[in-house]
């Protein structure tokens, strides 16, 4: 299963704002995930937090 995520956070230690489009991926075995992978703009979320 691949779902796009819209994702927005302001962190609140720098008072930062970030906002992207993250994709997440999960297989399923027995009804539970076996694997997760996910993406994420890094360079945002770094310069968010610093």
């Amino acid at each position: 299963m691949i779902v796009a995520v819209r994702w927005a956070y302001t962190v609140k230690a720098t008072g930062k704002r970030a906002a992207m489009q993250m994709q997440h991926w999960w297989r399923f075995a027995d009804g539970k995930i076996v694997v997760f992978r996910g993406s994420e703009d890094t360079g945002q979320s770094a310069a968010a937090f610093s």
